[in-house]
């Protein structure tokens, strides 16, 4: 297989994949992380989005933006149909949902605890009562 810049289609394609998928604000550390330059993406992505990838081609400085269309045309080639990105997020938030709920029930019984905590310290007396000790007494003039 041919490489385009050091890299074959096959990888390229999985980091532009990859790129897209990173959450906003972490891009610049993924690409860290794979040896990669903002430039280097940035022409990667351009080769995928506008299908010049699979002849092997990298377009010039000059491309402009990606179009959502075109981006959505790379989504349906990949398997990732904008139906299919839902359906992985609504899963994702469903998860999310349980853990919030298990979470819920933890505080109350922790809130339910703590109250019972406070009603039993509430009746015990306020002074803890410290033994007397009694010392036999001395009188005055006797030397033991």
């Amino acid at each position: 297989m041919s490489t385009l810049a050091g890299f074959t289609a096959q990888q390229v394609r999985e980091f532009v994949d990859a790129y897209e998928q990173a959450p906003y604000g972490t891009k610049a550390a993924w690409l860290t992380d794979n040896g990669l330059t903002r430039h280097q993406i940035a022409r990667f992505r351009a080769a995928v989005f506008s299908g010049d990838l699979e002849r092997h081609l990298i377009p010039r400085e000059g491309v402009p933006m990606t179009t959502q269309a075109r981006t959505r045309q790379h989504e349906a080639r990949n398997g990732q149909t904008p139906s299919a990105q839902i359906r992985a997020q609504q899963a994702r938030i469903d998860i999310l949902e349980a853990d919030l709920a298990r979470e819920r029930e933890i505080s109350d019984a922790l809130g339910k605890a703590i109250g019972l905590l406070q009603q039993i310290s509430a009746h015990e007396p306020t002074q803890p009562q410290t033994p007397t000790l009694h010392r036999p007494s001395t009188t005055p003039g006797s030397d033991s």
